[in-house]
């Protein structure tokens, strides 16, 4: 019997990891840790950008599609900040010398959009210049 304990003594010192080989073994792992952190939080941050791009460039569409709609052209220039924190303004510039619009039946105009945002204390922002033909509404319809 006195073998018998010896054996299981052996066994029970071999089945287990020794305090030295845990500390080295969370050693490893906290610098390899370290090492990965860097790379995680800058593809993090791209696709921070991204997110905020892409929403920028859904907003500047929008803003396109209500010219003539909600945002009138009789003014120059429209502004504002939506509930998500964007800003955004549209100007308009007539296009063409005093002659040639009176001349033509629909006004046309160089249309400036903007969108602005704040990421990661840098400002960002989209702009998009187009040429636009833009019917005016009078008291009886289109002029």
């Amino acid at each position: 019997m006195a073998r018998l304990r010896s054996k299981n003594s052996a066994e029970s010192r071999e089945a287990g990891f020794t305090l030295i080989e845990v500390l080295i073994s969370f050693a490893i792992l906290g610098l390899s840790l370290a090492i990965m952190l860097p790379a995680i939080s800058v593809h993090a941050s791209r696709s921070s950008k991204i997110l905020n791009s892409t929403i920028a460039q859904s907003k500047l569409l929008s803003l396109v599609a209500q010219i003539g709609q909600t945002i009138n052209v009789d003014d120059d220039r429209h502004s504002g900040i939506d509930k998500d924190g964007f800003r955004w303004s549209v100007e308009f510039d007539p296009y063409g010398d005093p002659q040639d619009q009176r001349a033509w039946s629909v006004p046309a105009y160089n249309v400036t959009t903007r969108i602005h945002w704040d990421e990661l204390g840098e400002e960002r922002s989209l702009e998009q210049k187009s040429l636009m033909i833009i019917p005016q509404v009078g008291d009886n319809g289109y002029r």
